[in-house]
């Protein structure tokens, strides 16, 4: 025997996790987390992507699955984030990476590492150290 559905309505539903708590609230000042995303989901790619980027990445392309973003400009704005923080490290890296190294001699083994595989392996680390956890930020600035 089939049971028949229910219609779900807004007047049915608590609503917000805010309303619950504050016994109600203005909708206007509430932003959906949906609207949030469709605002400042690009840029959030974009300076995720700057700093560190998989799981920004994965998180956004979810979001463009599920048409919250579009992927084009996921894609787009993953690509400026990553290449402006490869470039940053590298200019950092070429123009103050024997102080940094010097003021911070944690780095120093990390370096190592990258430069040892820099001579090693030239083209297959330069075309290959975003998929190396770890290295990603510190092979431009040692390449510098």
């Amino acid at each position: 025997m089939r049971v028949p559905m229910q219609q779900d309505s807004r007047a049915d539903r608590p609503g917000t996790w805010r309303e619950v708590v504050a016994g109600g609230a203005d909708d206007e000042a509430l932003m959906d987390l949906a609207q949030i995303v469709r605002d400042y989901g690009y840029i959030a790619i974009l300076i995720g992507t700057f700093l560190e980027g998989e799981t920004i990445v994965l998180i956004a392309g979810f979001l463009a699955f599920t048409g919250h973003l579009d992927l084009p400009l996921v894609i787009l704005a993953a690509f400026v984030g990553s290449c402006s923080g490869d470039q940053l490290y590298f200019f950092i890296g070429r123009f103050q990476g024997r102080k940094l190294l010097k003021r911070f001699p944690a780095w120093q083994e990390r370096t190592e590492r990258v430069f040892y595989h820099v001579h090693r392996h030239q083209n297959l680390l330069i075309l290959s150290f975003r998929f190396f956890y770890g290295l990603r930020n510190v092979t431009p600035f040692a390449v510098a």
